[in-house]
């Protein structure tokens, strides 16, 4: 059995190293560049448009926007869009993540004006679109466009290859090539300057030379200035050209939790030797699922997953929600193959939770770089976050037992509070000699309301 962290870190990193994590070590100076205020705005919802509708999926996703703007929703991340190879191909539509053409939308999915549309209307209602750029790999055997043949790596009878053998579909590219360097910094470029896309989200970022990384970054914030680049990698020596990284560190601690092969005091002494590490400025992704997991309500129970939702949102970071993860979905879409699971349903009784808990966010975003306190009470039951700030005090309470905790609001601040119950959606403003209950599986979270009207 495991029973320190440099035990979990060590297994994470046998068990997930093709996933792309690398726990903290000893931490390499990096510099982070400034992360644009908007991220931490609200949450950062991913789309694979396949589920959205079977029909043009770019314009129908536009309709979605009004609703998930209300959800709290900041970004919108569109997984890759681009049309899929045939050769090798995996399932009937094919991993989005083959790419036959790096600079072509899927004609399955939309056409470039629906896109721009897209990404128009989604600036109007101040929200943010960032694609998935795939540098590591292209479709398998590729022809098209011209350039890739010449780009693709090769082993030494000519035959194209790839790192990670169960990616059948895929061959890697080779960035001792100068032309290879050129083209995909190209790509890149393209969908900024001739759509308006705010960042990317970058795919199997630690299997791409760093340096690559380093010029790509400094050229597009050239471009745009408040631009966002997240690796799908969990390393700090990334944060130099990246603002944040994937946590699957934190992931894999939460289901431990869940399956009760760890206490919450694993969660709290990582969260802490975390922040003691990471760069200034340096973001993690907190999440619950992604399209390379299972769903939520399917790993941490249809009624327990409060709880788990609420400490991704409740950690410094950037906090993801999956397309269909707010309606209560199940069913994990396929990548290969049409999904079975239907476009996100806005009358789901989940909304009260997520907007509830996006309000909150939106509240405290610009004092999440607060001083945190994360520790464990109630025989190791509940776990208790606290940020302290010249301005705001706030927190969060998670009740991981069967029974319920009660409490002074003295306890949380000697001023007055907003208390957020995200299960039921009730906001109260309490006295410091008023009582408050932290019922078992439901997040309460609070802030002062000194500076409240």
């Amino acid at each position: 059995m495991l029973t320190t962290l440099a035990e979990i870190q060590e297994s994470v990193r046998r068990e997930r190293r093709l996933l792309g994590v690398e726990p903290f070590r000893d931490p390499p100076q990096v510099r982070v560049v400034s992360t644009p205020a908007w991220v931490l705005e609200g949450y950062l919802y991913e789309v694979f448009l396949r589920t959205v509708a079977e029909e043009k999926p770019l314009a129908v996703f536009k309709a979605e926007l009004p609703r998930l703007k209300k959800l709290g929703v900041k970004t919108i991340w569109l997984m890759p869009f681009h049309p899929t190879g045939e050769q090798g191909r995996k399932g009937r539509l094919g991993s989005p993540y083959s790419i036959k053409d790096h600079f072509a939308i899927d004609p399955a999915l939309g056409t470039e004006s629906e896109l721009r549309e897209l990404i128009s209307a989604a600036h109007d209602l101040d929200m943010r679109v960032i694609g998935d750029f795939v540098a590591n790999h292209v479709a398998l055997y590729n022809t098209a466009p011209a350039e890739y043949p010449q780009m693709i790596h090769r082993n030494a009878e000519g035959k194209p290859v790839r790192r990670i053998t169960d990616w059948s579909d895929i061959c890697d590219l080779d960035y001792t090539q100068p032309r290879t360097r050129h083209y995909m910094k190209s790509v890149a470029r393209y969908w900024i300057e001739e759509f308006d896309l705010d960042g990317f989200r970058c795919d199997v970022a630690g299997l791409v030379p760093l340096d690559f990384w380093e010029q790509l970054s400094r050229e597009l914030l050239k471009i745009k200035k408040d631009i966002f680049l997240m690796a799908e990698w969990e390393a700090i020596s990334l944060f130099g050209p990246f603002h944040a990284c994937y946590d699957w560190t934190l992931y894999n601690l939460m289901t431990d939790v869940h399956k009760r092969r760890r206490s919450l005091r694993f969660i709290a002494e990582y969260i802490t030797m975390q922040q003691a590490v990471l760069p200034e400025n340096a973001l993690m992704l907190r999440f619950t699922e992604n399209h390379d997991l299972p769903r939520t309500r399917a790993v941490f129970g249809r009624e327990s997953f409060y709880n788990y939702v609420a400490l991704a949102a409740a950690l410094p970071g950037i906090t993801l929600i999956y397309g269909g993860q707010e309606s209560g979905a199940i069913d994990r879409p396929s990548l290969f193959d049409k999904p079975a699971t239907k476009a996100p349903v806005p009358a789901s009784p989940l909304k009260v939770f997520y907007s509830t808990l996006g309000r909150w966010m939106r509240k405290i975003s610009e004092y999440k770089n607060g001083r945190l306190v994360i520790r464990v009470e109630e025989n190791e039951k509940l776990l208790v976050l606290k940020y302290g700030t010249d301005k705001i005090t706030f927190g969060i309470y998670l009740n991981f037992s069967e029974r319920d905790f009660k409490y002074e609001v003295r306890k949380l601040s000697k001023q007055p509070v907003i208390l957020f119950q995200p299960v039921t959606g009730d906001e109260t403003r309490s006295k410091p000699q008023d009582r408050f209950t932290v019922k078992s599986g439901e997040p309460l979270l609070w802030y002062t309301a000194m500076n409240e009207n």
